[in-house]
């Protein structure tokens, strides 16, 4: 996508009425210093969302777990606008490196996260009540052998 399809899909993402998805960040704290974590154990990484999980959490392409389809070779759009204002930043989940696009020049992969801890997706009634009803029915059952 380009990043004004992939940033307009992340903030209109809801999961069980959970909104507030977004790209991740390549300045978390807002100081318009992008830290470039390359290498890893590097003074403020955590200011980078991707870097962070790339180089302090050894989250690849090559080693995605516990995250699903995160591509050998694929790099993902961020939110943060580049000093260059006609440019947003990217990262590549199979270098480590972040570089920075025009909006509309190249297609890379969107990713949506949320701050802080969002709990579990409840399961839906629908199977709780199967799961009920289907007990309910092995007791009849055991209870129509034992007579």
């Amino acid at each position: 996508m380009y990043w004004d399809t992939a940033n307009a899909w992340a903030t209109s993402v809801s999961i069980s009425g959970v909104d507030g998805w977004r790209l991740p960040n390549m300045d978390v704290n807002g100081d318009g210093i992008l830290v470039n974590c390359w290498g890893g154990g590097v003074v403020d990484c955590d200011d980078n969302e991707m870097g962070y999980l790339y180089w302090e959490e050894g989250i690849t392409g090559a080693t995605p777990d516990p995250f699903t389809n995160l591509f050998y070779n694929s790099s993902w759009w961020s939110e943060t606008r580049l000093p260059n204002p006609d440019f947003y930043g990217f990262f590549s989940f199979f270098s480590g490196a972040q570089y920075g696009s025009e909006p509309s020049q190249t297609a890379y992969l969107a990713w949506a996260v949320h701050n802080g801890d969002v709990s579990a997706i409840p399961l839906p009634a629908a199977i709780w009540l199967f799961g009920f009803g289907l007990l309910g029915l092995i007791g009849i059952a055991k209870r129509k052998k034992a007579f």
